[in-house]
């Protein structure tokens, strides 16, 4: 499901008369305020820390062709990337 009929989903089903309380349509509103915020602080987090980690913690090898371990780096970064949003799926 792409993310306008996704929206267009959550909206029809959501704010439907008499499937939830009107004092839940400001606290909806807020969560989702909030989840942008979150992802983004998480995603400049990621941005940022990609620029040394891998050197720090030897794994820095990932774009150099012809390395050993290219492609264990390779994964190992991008788990440590996907790892908040990991948890926040198993949550």
């Amino acid at each position: 499901m792409e993310a306008s009929s996704s929206f267009v989903y959550d909206y029809h089903h959501l704010f439907h008369r008499g499937l939830c309380p009107v004092r839940f349509y400001p606290l909806y509103g807020r969560h989702r305020i909030e989840i942008a915020f979150n992802r983004g602080w998480d995603q400049t987090g990621s941005n940022g820390a990609n620029l040394s980690f891998p050197q720090e913690f030897g794994i820095g090898h990932g774009e150099t062709e012809g390395q050993p371990d290219q492609d264990r780096d390779n994964w190992l970064v991008g788990l440590v990337n996907a790892a908040p949003y990991i948890g926040s799926a198993l949550m």
